[in-house]
């Protein structure tokens, strides 16, 4: 199962879908991007500046974050030159409203052909739209 950035974060900053997203995980070890850690960055960033996340339980995060990657809790799916040009035949499709970075997800994803993990609706939808399974996370 492929993590998007709505999944981690919700195994990693308590909230809403915190128990769902750890509900959701299976026996064998998920899947993430590059695409993933660094937008996970930017969540614990953001987090941060608008002080909903003390710089002592940000540290925290990004630690257990790091520490269960060097444990290799997660498999690390390839992001290439040919997930760009998926993600812009995604885009070009015009079959599903996505961002940039949610249609890097989806070709990530759907070349793997792994499952996809999101709270985010809207991906779920366009992902089921091009026959990506998915486990849409809810409180």
């Amino acid at each position: 199962m492929y993590l998007d950035t709505s999944a981690l974060g919700a195994l990693y900053i308590p909230e809403a879908l915190s128990a769902a997203a750890a509900a959701a995980l299976g026996a064998a070890p998920p899947a993430i991007s590059a695409l993933t850690e660094a937008e996970f960055a930017s969540v614990v960033a953001r987090r941060l500046r608008e002080r909903t996340l003390s710089a002592a339980d940000g540290a925290k995060v990004l630690h257990a974050f790091d520490a269960h990657l060097a444990e290799h809790r997660y498999r690390r799916l390839p992001v290439v030159a040919q997930t760009f040009a998926d993600a812009v035949r995604l885009l070009s499709s015009g079959a599903a409203p996505l961002s940039t970075l949610d249609a890097i997800h989806l070709a990530v994803v759907a070349s793997s052909r792994e499952a996809l993990c999101t709270a985010d609706r809207q991906l779920a939808r366009a992902a089921a739209g091009f026959g990506v399974k998915v486990h849409l996370i809810r409180a």
